[in-house]
């Protein structure tokens, strides 16, 4: 998440809900092409240490792919799986790739800013295009899924849910023309 904003709502959540739990943040902190050539780790930690949440969050300095080789090795279950790092589609996608395979069956995935460029892209071919996600939503700029065969309702539910996200990604693109 940009700065920590994302891990410091995850954060909030855990500690509200009682849980001593940890949320591994993977981020190499170099910035992208969307944000330039920027080290974002010295205020990624202010920010976490600000909000006091510390002891939720497990900061993983490098490159997502290589945080899953050693997640690998720990072979660690990951039940939330939140995608929001560079918005290049073969990111998205090397991400998901990934990622996936260590989310179990009953987790969620959740894309941010999902109504556009890669984002949009990975979570339609892989999200509604797949019969091992169901639940599918969108709030605001989230879509999220959960793993798992989907029944022959789930299949309706999740084209119901894709002709709700183009009648959200046309108001968004509406929003930001005239913003």
């Amino acid at each position: 998440s940009w700065k920590g904003k994302s891990t410091i709502c995850m954060a909030f959540g855990l500690k509200d809900a009682g849980k001593d739990e940890k949320i591994f943040a993977v981020d190499h902190h170099k910035g992208s092409k969307e944000h330039g050539n920027v080290y974002t780790y010295p205020e990624f930690r202010k920010n976490i240490r600000k909000f006091s949440v510390s002891k939720y969050v497990a900061p993983m300095l490098m490159k997502s792919e290589t945080a899953a080789r050693l997640w690998a090795k720990k072979k660690r279950p990951i039940r939330l799986l939140w995608i929001d790092g560079s918005h290049e589609y073969k990111d998205v996608k090397k991400d998901f790739l990934v990622w996936n395979p260590f989310v179990v069956e009953g987790g969620v995935i959740a894309f941010h800013d999902s109504l556009e460029g890669g984002p949009k892209i990975v979570v339609d071919k892989y999200i509604f295009g797949s019969d091992k996600f169901s639940g599918v939503r969108v709030v605001n700029s989230i879509t999220y899924a959960t793993k798992k065969n989907c029944s022959p309702f789930d299949k309706f539910r999740k084209s119901t849910a894709r002709a709700s996200k183009e009648a959200i990604t046309v108001a968004w693109s509406v929003k930001k023309i005239f913003a």
